[in-house]
């Protein structure tokens, strides 16, 4: 299955949805946005997998890399995310503690606006 990605800029934040399987044979295309939002210095980025149906390590790892990016240069990374499936992941792998996850993209909005920290 194709990964679908769609991006809107929002003022200072950068929203990504992502829909489809994140996975191996799927996960460069985000990758490289993901790259070159951190080269353009984007003060926050939110990755939206509200129609993402498949994650896996590969897609794990782009999301921590979209946050490595993005601390390194202080700007600020969120996934917005509500499929419970996903989200346990997120917890068994220990994501939920590296990751900043809110359930819609009203919050994530909050959670990586510049008065945030």
């Amino acid at each position: 299955m194709d990964l679908k990605i769609d991006t809107r800029d929002e003022g200072n934040v950068t929203f990504i949805r992502v829909a489809g399987e994140l996975e191996l044979d799927t996960h460069a295309g985000l990758r490289e946005m993901l790259i070159r939002l951190a080269a353009a210095r984007r003060p926050a980025i939110v990755v939206n997998l509200a129609e993402v149906s498949y994650l896996d390590s590969t897609g794990m790892g782009v999301l921590i890399g979209g946050e490595k990016r993005a601390n390194e240069y202080g700007g600020k990374f969120a996934v917005v995310c509500a499929n419970e499936k996903i989200l346990r992941l997120f917890r068994m792998t220990g994501l939920d503690r590296a990751l900043r996850i809110f359930p819609s993209e009203e919050e994530a909005r909050q959670g990586v606006s510049p008065d945030e920290k």
